[in-house]
C-alpha cells in the first residue's frame, strides 16, 4: 500500500504540472506484479481489496495516457492469475 501511495503522489504532481513523471508507468506495473497472485487462504475482503488496487492501477495508467484496453492489457500482462 505504501508503494501505491507513492505512485499516487507522483500522479498528482503529473496532473498538477501537466508533465509525465519519469518512472511512473514502471512503478505502476511493478505494483501490479504484487497483485497478480491470490494469497493462500485470503479472505473475501482481501480479494476485494486486491481487485480494487488493480482497478486503480488501470485508472492511473489511463490518466497518464493509455486507453482503457491498453491499461487493462498491461496490468494483466504482469499478473500471474
Amino acid at each position: 500500500m505504501a508503494e501505491l501511495g507513492a505512485a499516487t503522489e507522483m500522479l498528482v504532481h503529473h496532473v498538477e504540472r501537466g508533465t509525465p513523471p519519469p518512472g511512473l508507468r514502471a512503478e505502476l506495473l511493478e505494483i501490479a506484479t504484487h497483485t497478480g497472485a491470490r494469497a493462500p487462504g485470503a479472505t473475501l475482503s482481501a480479494e476485494v481489496i486486491r481487485a480494487q488496487v488493480r482497478s486503480m492501477l488501470v485508472d492511473y495508467l489511463m490518466i497518464i495516457g493509455d486507453t482503457a484496453e491498453e491499461a487493462r492489457a498491461q496490468v494483466r500482462s504482469v499478473c500471474t492469475d
